[in-house]
């Protein structure tokens, strides 16, 4: 029996192999070719996560074949910070920061921290990249130089992300006029004939703050401290005027028989700079509180035409049109000191400043006939030509970039005040002219479409 018994079960086995021999054979063929085109190994068994500490997320990230990161960033701490390095190295390493161009992000605000054309990774190996990534930073109001250090899987593409368009909002419609303004919380303009209007910078209604006598004054204006200073200029009469940023009635500051009074600046030591565009090529100042008409220079006859002015803690700036010159005068000097001139330089449409540069749009450029903007150490030194053509008009500048609309290329544009690429924030517009800034969006008007639009200064 026992024989009997052995040799039963030796045969129940046999014919287990004959009968799912096949099978258990097939199946490991099976696994060996999964194993051999990698399908089951381990480095390919991946979900795809990007892991930051509290306060910052990503908001999208991909890594290309050849070890290009892109990683867009979305923060929430509270303020504004800009990123200006970045690394990546393998799980759990440390690696090494490289500069890049700096990337501001406000407060709720993303943006891709490894720039339009990505940030190149040592260790991305097919099928993915699994590693560590870094980035510093600093914060609005701080000196102190911060680093994030986060985790990243993710699969390898063949190509970089298509961007993603930045969204344009329609804030109102009926606007006239080149020029706008903004605190940051509406949007000043140009309305009906000379009729200054405001809007808030999330849409709606235009509001009418003043209703002017005449039609053809009124074109530039600015925001300080609760009140919309600009020029009703007219019929060779000039009148500087003031109203609250909430509405009212107006202010008269001061009048004056003098016409042509259009472009509009607040300096520090509590006056209202006007530059006129045809009256003897001068500048005049009254005070914000009201008085009268004081001349800070004029340059004489000759077909000049001053077409901006802004001005910093020190010094005014203004540049004039047809002759193309750029000037700037120490504040509170008396009027017999001629300004200092650069120049020629170009068609100045629009001039800002900021520490080191005074920057201009060039509507026309002088050398070309399609535009540029340029900018020049205030010192005077040698011109950089930062963008040509599309006759730019609007220019508006922060601490992080300078921002301006091209008129015939129909676009608002930024570039890092430290240099880089060039991006397009806004396209298929309809000849945009002015435009100002907030913390966080890109205002314009376009003339074309008579409307306020905005964008986010860091899709």
């Amino acid at each position: 029996m026992n024989w009997l018994s052995k040799h039963a079960r030796g045969q129940g086995a046999a014919d287990f192999l004959v009968t799912y021999g096949w099978a258990l054979l097939i199946m490991l063929v099976v696994f060996s070719v999964f194993f051999y085109l990698r399908i089951l190994n381990k480095s390919t068994i991946t979900t795809p996560a990007c892991v930051l500490p509290p306060g910052f997320t990503c908001k999208e990230f991909l890594m290309t074949s050849d070890g290009r990161l892109y990683l867009d960033v979305g923060q929430a701490t509270g303020r504004q910070i800009t990123v200006t390095a970045m690394g990546c190295g393998g799980p759990g390493a440390n690696p090494e920061m490289r500069p890049v161009t700096p990337v501001p992000i406000g407060q709720g605000g993303h943006g891709f921290v490894t720039g339009p054309f990505g940030f190149s990774c040592a260790n991305a190996s097919p099928p993915n990249f699994r590693g560590t990534v870094t980035f510093a930073y600093s914060m609005a109001g701080s000196a102190l130089n911060r680093t994030v250090k986060g985790s990243l899987v993710s699969f390898l593409s063949s190509g970089a992300p298509t961007p993603v368009p930045n969204p344009v909002t329609v804030l109102t419609s009926g606007a006239n006029g080149v020029d706008i303004a903004t605190e940051g919380t509406n949007v000043y303009y140009q309305g009906s004939g000379a009729d200054l209007y405001s809007v808030p910078v999330t849409g709606g209604s235009g509001t009418l703050l003043s209703a002017e006598a005449d039609a053809c004054g009124l074109r530039d204006m600015a925001v300080e401290g609760g009140y919309t200073y600009y020029v009703d200029s007219c019929d060779g009469t000039t009148t500087a005027k003031k109203i609250l940023s909430s509405g009212g009635t107006a202010t008269q500051l001061a009048t004056q028989a003098v016409g042509s009074g259009r472009h509009v600046a607040l300096c520090g030591d509590g006056n209202m700079y006007i530059a006129y565009e045809n009256t003897g090529n001068r500048v005049q100042f009254v005070p914000k509180a009201g008085g009268s008409f004081t001349l800070f220079y004029s340059l004489g006859g000759g077909d000049r035409d001053a077409s901006a002015i802004t001005c910093d803690s020190t010094q005014t700036y203004f540049g004039w049109s047809f002759s193309g010159e750029l000037g700037n005068k120490t504040i509170g000097a008396p009027s017999g000191v001629s300004p200092t001139i650069f120049g020629p330089v170009g068609f100045i449409s629009e001039i800002a400043v900021d520490n080191n540069y005074v920057y201009w749009a060039d509507f026309v450029d002088q050398a070309d006939g399609k535009g540029s903007v340029k900018k020049v150490p205030k010192g005077g030194g040698t011109i950089t030509i930062i963008s040509t053509g599309g006759s730019p008009w609007g220019l508006a500048i922060d601490g992080n970039a300078i921002y301006w609309s091209e008129e015939t290329n129909n676009v608002i544009k930024r570039m890092a005040i430290a240099g880089g690429p060039i991006a397009t924030l806004a396209e298929n517009l309809s000849i945009p002219t002015g435009i100002a800034i907030d913390s966080t969006y890109v205002y314009w008007i376009e003339t074309g479409s008579h409307t306020i639009k905005r964008a986010l200064k860091n899709p």
